[in-house]
């Protein structure tokens, strides 16, 4: 029995280990295609000079809104000269309240440095909190449009999606 309390709890300290600390990776254009990959495992890949393209895998919640954007500034510092950041949300399930206020901050921080924050595969749950919560105008969100890294990566430039109606 003690052996079995042992391992739950081991269990849940790596649950919470993994909620705190999600891994975030920077992504790059497999070359020849369309598909953004970990440039640390799919080569050769392309990185844009003043894009910076980063994917969280795991929920965004009160509990690592804070450990998130650190590591996101810490990426954008290291990089320089950045003119876009593109979150893919793809592999983001869940995101509480704290987790869209902190996209918000975000959005404020990257702002202030003249850093665009574009919002990339965001599933139904994540749209419609950022949607209700009235983020869509500020990063970039309209109804029907479901942006890929792809379309951003060859729009942002040319401020597409915010002709879209707002």
């Amino acid at each position: 029995m003690q052996g079995v309390v042992v391992g739950v709890v081991i269990s849940v300290l790596g649950i919470l280990y993994n909620i705190y600390n999600p891994h975030i990776v920077e992504l790059g254009r497999v070359k020849g295609t369309r598909l953004y990959k970990d440039i640390r495992f799919h080569e050769p890949v392309e990185t844009i000079s003043n894009v910076l393209i980063l994917r969280i895998d795991g929920a965004q919640v009160f509990l690592n809104s804070e450990n998130i954007d650190n590591e996101i500034l810490k990426r954008i510092k290291e990089r320089k000269e950045i003119s876009v950041l593109v979150l893919d949300m793809g592999n983001t399930d869940y995101l509480d309240m704290a987790g869209a206020e902190n996209l918000e901050l975000l959005h404020g921080i990257l702002a202030k440095e003249g850093i665009e924050l574009r919002l990339a595969h965001l599933n139904s749950p994540v749209r419609q909190l950022l949607w209700k919560m009235g983020l869509n105008k500020k990063l970039n969100m309209y109804k029907g449009i479901y942006p890929t890294i792809d379309d951003i990566v060859n729009n942002w430039e040319k401020k597409y999606y915010d002709e879209e109606e707002k």
